[in-house]
């Protein structure tokens, strides 16, 4: 009888992990990866962005700019791109790392404070 108790034990243990075993590889993969990271300029100052070394560009307040895996994105305080705005912020896995709730979407607010959207 006990015998009989530990298979469908199992059983059931077996059949809960192929049910859950394809949310938890989903957990672990990057969804934003196809579509890229839309970052908000939500800071009240004029900020320039240069992307993968490309030209200053304006980044205007409430703006998106969607940010790519193996972009670099440098953000900047003044219209030469010389003077960093975010210094520990570059690469696409930087900003993916705030979007917390996996929308792939995330702000930076003045300061550089960066947060969720």
């Amino acid at each position: 009888m006990l015998k009989g108790i530990n298979l469908k034990i199992t059983l059931v243990l077996f059949m809960i992990m192929l049910f859950v075993a394809p949310y938890i590889n989903d957990a672990e993969e990057d969804l934003c990866k196809e579509t890229g990271i839309v970052a908000k300029n939500a800071t009240f100052v004029p900020i320039w962005y240069k992307r993968n070394e490309g030209d200053c560009t304006l980044w205007q307040r409430n703006k998106l700019l969607v940010i790519r895996p193996g972009d670099s994105v440098d953000i900047f305080s003044d219209m030469n791109c010389k003077t960093k705005y975010c210094s520990d912020m570059k690469m696409y896995e930087n900003f993916k790392s705030f979007d917390s709730n996996n929308n792939c979407r995330m702000k930076i607010s003045t300061g550089c404070n960066l947060s969720d959207m």
